[in-house]
């Protein structure tokens, strides 16, 4: 069932109060549009809507829920009902979960909790936040080397239910130790008398459970991966990073440096209190503001030129405005370069004199279209004045926009902080005194 007739058919049963109705369109339609239709309900709906839904989808349809909405509707079920709908989650999509509610909140759900649900939940939160070993599943297919083909089968399908994904089966010694992996494909074409260290393929993709979530998707994304396995220091399997978890994690990774060099750092910005949004954009505002003023104090030190050759003016929109304009593109350049891994910490002083260079070609031309313009309408000294602050404002706002994103990550901070608002406003501080100190020599 689409979204739109899901929603029209869940307000009507809930107008109505027709559960049975309510129930049928429930059972039809996905688990995503149920967690959509979820969010567009008033509180009490949604506890009497998610109620209604089979058990085995309800860990589905909490794990699609927006974090805010997810985590009211677990208050509103209590922590007993909770834990029966986090016994029968996957462990990574539980861990995530629960890592999104109040310590304590969570606490009270694990203690209610199967022992082991809960056990491997708890392993799953005592990694740092935001690395591989956060969100990968522990439930793995897994089995012995010196087993044969159709003893690894059986192995299979006896523990495919409780696996996080059958896409792999990984091949481990008594120690756990990972040693290969063979697919679905290995397994059915394979003589069923062959043994498994015959058959599996040694030379697997692995990611350490400390790595960075980011540099896995990358990895993943690199070698065109459905799940890869995480191993720890001693080289044990423990556990399995799926497709789906790697999805998620890119694009909360890219919404984050959208929001951040945009200057905010909200997410889900419609669901927000007006007021929260207004507060939480404030502090690059501030920058900004500060920023322009001191803007504004070069341009009033300069206010005996001004009075004295009142044509200077004309330009201080087109030298700011345009410089800035090229800091921002570097800084989305260089950015979404870290991102992807493209731009290595080997390079980074070739990376700042290219844009450096860019800078300079693009402020030429554009320098020297406006030096027409200039001579023009008032002169040949303008002219010199004005050509010469667009190419060297823009040389410097491209070096600016590239090299505080690489300052940012060398001091291992986001380079995304180097946000739009704050690159324009410096590069309009430097783009302004520039041109006032050229204008005061040549006009």
């Amino acid at each position: 069932m689409q979204r739109e007739d899901l929603l029209r058919t869940v307000q009507y049963a809930l107008q109505t109060n027709d559960k049975s109705v309510l129930r049928r369109a429930l059972d039809a339609a996905h688990a995503a549009n149920i967690a959509d239709i979820i969010e567009e309900l008033d509180p009490d709906e949604r506890i009497v809507v998610f109620n209604e839904l089979p058990e085995d989808v309800r860990g589905e349809v909490l794990d699609e829920l927006e974090v805010g909405v997810r985590n009211v509707l677990l208050q509103s079920l209590g922590p007993d009902a909770a834990a029966d709908i986090f016994d029968a989650m996957p462990s990574d999509d539980a861990a995530e979960a629960l890592g999104d509610l109040p310590p304590e909140e969570a606490q009270s759900i694990i203690e209610r909790m199967e022992s082991e649900e809960a056990e491997e939940v708890l392993e799953l939160l005592g990694h740092e936040d935001e690395t591989a070993g956060r969100i990968m599943a522990t439930e793995v297919l897994t089995v012995l080397p010196d087993i044969t083909i159709d003893q690894a089968i059986d192995c299979v399908r006896a523990e495919a239910q409780d696996a996080e994904t059958t896409y792999a089966v990984y091949v481990v010694d008594e120690d756990n130790r990972l040693l290969g992996a063979l697919t679905l494909e290995d397994l059915i074409l394979a003589d069923p008398q062959s043994l498994v260290r015959d058959v599996m393929e040694t030379d697997i993709v692995k990611i350490p459970v400390t790595m960075d979530q980011e540099e896995a998707a990358r990895i993943v994304s690199k070698y065109d991966l459905v799940a890869v396995p995480a191993v720890d220091e001693e080289g044990r399997l423990v556990g399995v990073i799926t497709i789906d978890d790697l999805v998620d994690v890119l694009v909360e990774e890219a919404t984050e440096d959208i929001y951040r060099l945009a200057g905010t750092h909200e997410d889900s910005e419609f669901r927000r209190p007006a007021l929260l949004s207004a507060f939480r954009r404030m502090p690059w505002l501030v920058v900004t503001f500060v920023g322009e003023l001191i803007s504004g104090s070069i341009i009033r030190h300069y206010n005996v030129a001004l009075s004295s050759a009142a044509q200077i003016a004309v330009f201080i929109p087109l030298v700011m405005a345009v410089g800035g304009n090229v800091g921002n593109q570097s800084v989305a350049t260089t950015v979404r370069a870290i991102a992807t891994d493209e731009l290595r910490p080997t390079t980074p002083l070739a990376a700042v004199l290219r844009e450096v260079l860019v800078g300079l070609l693009v402020g030429a031309s554009t320098g020297a279209l406006a030096a027409i313009v200039a001579w023009v309408w008032f002169g040949p000294h303008l002219a010199v004045a004005v050509g010469m602050a667009m190419a060297l404002s823009q040389s410097l706002s491209a070096g600016v926009g590239t090299g505080l994103p690489l300052i940012f990550r060398a001091i291992g901070q986001d380079p995304a902080l180097a946000s739009a608002p704050f690159i324009s406003t410096l590069n309009d501080i430097l783009g302004v005194g520039l041109y006032f100190a050229l204008a005061t020599v040549f006009v």
